[in-house]
């Protein structure tokens, strides 16, 4: 072998296991360094739910096959970044979808309610493909209607239903193609996670016997403290959510926190591990705010004669007010308030982007601390009746209080909140799943007086 011809050899291995440590470090999930139109490949759909949690791609299923919709989406992504746009995913594509941590890269054995992680993301998208999970957007925290969705999945395809994501359920999205599993063997056998065994949620008000399948959100409530003798409208919400719960047998709710309250109460606070005093302090309303089906609010202010807001579609009224005016560029340009409909508390926003509904971002530190202050300084997906101020408008909507897509959707940088919230209008549709939301629909009908 000629000295020429060692160096050549020697170069490219050296390269071929620099390539390798990248991979192994998980910082790059794929086989190959570039990918083209005409491309089959199972890296490819891993490179479509990339593009898909960064906005670029709007599909709504995804394949092996790099074609002219992902050669499209591909050159979308990189005139957003700055890179040349050519359509082929090279070093330079992957490197910033590794930097934006795009690539659905599961790295940790286990991941279970209350976890908070960048890739509980990619856990919730495939839920979401799967038809499982009816969120906005995926996130990084894993609350309880993740849990029930990962069960759902696991019931689907005979895995241990304990909600929690570990080793088969990791292999199983896996296999499926909606991540790349990084996870050495000997890690998740040690933590044992899907066996059942010590997968406990650690939590004293998490309720093991409550079937999740039934539970939904019912409302907000003033008061977070109950005791007997009480008699105000909250009380039948407390009543509906321990009904809901199978904590309560009567479904004739009403205004007083009499005995058969404080004795469904005890049953909860047992099962609960709390004292069983039948009085609702700020450790058992806890568990409602954990299952999503009870949030308290600031208080309500009388809403007099003002009127509600005009019921208008979102495809055929509210979108086209804003191209009428603005033409295909009309993200970032449209100043709104927003009104909570319960409140009266006003939020000034921009409708910074989005196609099936509107994405807003607050326009300063005050008006993220009035959402804050509304979802009472937790974000969460729940949903709020508002008025929308816009364009000569008042109009019925619906905020969720979650700021998402963080990397990806902030136009405005020194606002105290990263992302958008989605704000949704008469048969708006999810972006994730291109559906309408029913539960973003009652809340604009109540917005819009209708029943």
């Amino acid at each position: 072998m000629t000295k020429k011809v060692w160096i050549q050899v020697m170069l490219a291995m050296l390269l071929s296991t620099l390539m390798s440590v990248s991979f192994m470090d998980g910082t790059i999930p794929l086989n190959q360094t570039t990918y083209k139109k005409g491309d089959d490949s199972e890296d490819v759909k891993l490179i479509q739910i990339a593009l898909a949690l960064d906005g670029s791609y709007d599909g709504t299923e995804f394949t092996t096959t790099f074609g002219p919709k992902t050669e499209k989406a591909v050159i979308v992504f990189q005139n957003k970044y700055g890179l040349d746009a050519d359509g082929v995913i090279g070093r330079s594509t992957i490197d910033k979808m590794t930097s934006k941590g795009l690539f659905p890269l599961l790295s940790k054995p286990m991941y279970k309610f209350e976890d908070e992680h960048n890739e509980i993301k990619f856990i919730q998208y495939a839920l979401i493909q799967e038809g499982l999970l009816e969120i906005e957007y995926p996130t990084t925290y894993f609350a309880t209607l993740t849990e029930r969705a990962v069960k759902s999945f696991q019931k689907k395809y005979n895995l241990e239903a304990d909600g929690i994501v570990g080793e088969a359920t990791i292999e199983k999205f896996a296999a499926l193609g909606y991540v790349k599993n990084r996870i050495q063997k000997e890690v998740a056998s040690e933590n044992d996670s899907d066996s059942g065994s010590g997968a406990g949620v650690e939590t004293a008000v998490i309720v093991e016997t409550v079937n999740t399948q039934n539970l939904s959100y019912i409302g907000s409530v003033q008061h977070t403290s109950f005791k007997k003798g009480d008699n105000n409208s909250d009380v039948a919400l407390i009543q509906s959510a321990l009904h809901m719960m199978g904590y309560l047998e009567s479904d004739a709710f009403t205004t007083l926190y009499g005995d058969q309250t404080i004795e469904a109460v005890k049953k909860l606070q047992t099962a609960s591990g709390l004292e069983a005093d039948g009085v609702i302090g700020s450790s058992t309303f806890d568990i409602f705010k954990r299952y999503g089906i009870l949030t308290n609010a600031v208080a309500v202010v009388s809403r007099g004669d003002q009127r509600n807001g005009e019921y208008l579609d979102w495809f055929k009224d509210v979108l086209p007010m804003a191209e009428s005016k603005y033409g295909a560029d009309y993200r970032g340009k449209i100043k709104i308030v927003i009104e909570d409909y319960q409140t009266g508390v006003k939020i000034n926003a921009l409708f910074s982007y989005g196609h099936n509904h509107m994405d807003i971002e607050p326009l300063t530190k005050e008006d993220t601390e009035k959402i804050k202050k509304l979802w009472n300084y937790k974000y969460d997906w729940t949903m709020r009746p508002v008025l929308v101020y816009y364009l000569d408008h008042v109009v019925a909507g619906s905020l969720a209080g979650m700021p998402h897509a963080g990397s990806t959707l902030d136009r405005i940088g020194d606002n105290g909140m990263s992302g958008v919230c989605d704000l949704h209008f008469r048969n708006s549709r999810t972006h994730a799943t291109n559906k309408i939301d029913e539960r973003h629909q009652k809340q604009v009908r109540i917005a819009a007086g209708v029943n």
